[in-house]
């Protein structure tokens, strides 16, 4: 079995993630938590990364979850949904070496 060291998720996904009861940190991509009627259990260590210019899911959900939720780090990057741009890739491994670092 691996080691998990950091849950990773994205739209949907990120909804999931957000979901996940444990200790583990965790890294949120434009989550779309709110859409799809999810709770969170993201805790202090969470960093979530989602673009302003998101046009799928609303960046006003992410910092409502940012805002109820003392300790997570909220990044706005990148150029889109998607996330796959030079700037939101960035953000990305950064956040990874971080956390664990």
């Amino acid at each position: 079995a691996k080691k998990v060291d950091v849950l990773v998720g994205s739209s949907r996904g990120g909804a999931l993630v957000a979901q996940v009861r444990t200790k583990k940190r965790k890294i949120l991509i434009a989550p779309a938590w709110k859409k799809f009627g999810a709770g969170s259990n993201a805790r202090s260590g969470t960093v979530i990364l989602h673009s302003e210019a998101d046009d799928v899911v609303s960046f006003e959900d992410t910092q409502e979850l940012f805002r109820s939720n003392i300790g997570i780090e909220l990044i706005a990057c990148g150029e889109s949904h998607r996330m796959n741009d030079p700037d939101a890739l960035h953000h990305l491994f950064d956040a990874i070496e971080r956390l664990i670092g």
